[in-house]
């Protein structure tokens, strides 16, 4: 969560941002913060952990599994095209479609996120 904000100027438009977490409450960090991002298509997984014993033809998984290792966290990065950003942003709910295509000015950061000025939502 404290990198997504770097991530966002450093990647290009429709990077994917991968993030290992340990546990459960580190994940939730990441995504509310990615929700308030120019991220999108979010998804968490859990990763689970089972070795295999392999011995010629004899496999079968160990008898014995690890149910918890951690999390996965995915993002992409919306594109940087107007329209494009615009309709994510809608979709996200960050931004009111009667404040998209303003006539003077469309770019995402002088409509505003959610009335914000600055075109950032604000963050917890």
């Amino acid at each position: 969560w404290q990198v997504v904000a770097h991530a966002e100027k450093a990647m290009r438009s429709g990077g994917v941002f991968l993030a290992y977490t340990p546990s459960i409450t580190q994940a939730t960090r990441l995504r509310e913060r990615l929700a308030n991002s120019l991220f999108v298509e979010e998804k968490t997984m859990e990763v689970l952990h089972r070795n295999w014993h392999i011995e010629g033809q004899a496999v079968r998984p160990d008898h014995r599994m690890v149910a918890h290792t951690a999390f996965l966290t995915r993002a992409r990065l919306m594109s940087s095209t107007i329209g494009e950003t615009e309709a994510a942003l809608i979709a996200k709910g960050h931004l009111e479609p009667e404040s998209a295509s303003n006539p003077t000015d469309s770019s995402p950061s002088s409509t505003g996120l959610r009335g914000r000025p600055g075109g950032k939502p604000k963050l917890p």
